[in-house]
């Protein structure tokens, strides 16, 4: 049986009690979103891959709880995203796969300093899809 978003958010809660290591999120795993779709969108043809995981993302969220995720997903990250590397992708192109592999890795390294903090090992090492429930328990909090 699948999990609900209660449950969910219950066990990435397990590992995100510290206050340092809750504030560490608040900051990197938007910027690992944003981070990835800009890697995404370096694949070409541009922009597809990113728009086709984002989807899927969304997809993934209304199966949880409906359209306030989805819609709350599209204000804050989608439509932001797009907007941003679309306008990367007019003004420094060229710049796009490293600002995406830079802002990736020092996010992470964040992510793992939290987790240190924590004394917890990140929650995606038992089961990959808390890696698309991060974003949306940020949001939620």
């Amino acid at each position: 049986m699948a999990k609900t978003k209660k449950e969910w958010f219950r066990l990435y809660s397990e590992s995100h009690r510290n206050p340092t290591n809750r504030l560490i999120h608040k900051v990197c795993v938007p910027a690992i979103v944003y981070a990835a779709t800009g890697i995404l969108w370096s694949i070409p043809p541009n922009g597809t891959f990113a728009v086709i995981g984002l989807l899927s993302a969304l997809i993934f969220y209304f199966s949880l709880g409906g359209m306030q995720l989805v819609w709350l997903s599209i204000l804050l990250y989608v439509v932001p995203n797009i907007w941003f590397w679309m306008w990367m992708e007019m003004s420094y192109s060229q710049y796009i796969l490293p600002l995406g592999l830079g802002v990736f890795a020092i996010a992470w390294g964040g992510q793992f300093i939290g987790h240190h903090i924590e004394g917890k090992k990140p929650s995606f090492l038992e089961d990959l899809k808390f890696l698309l429930i991060g974003p949306i328990w940020i949001l939620e909090k």
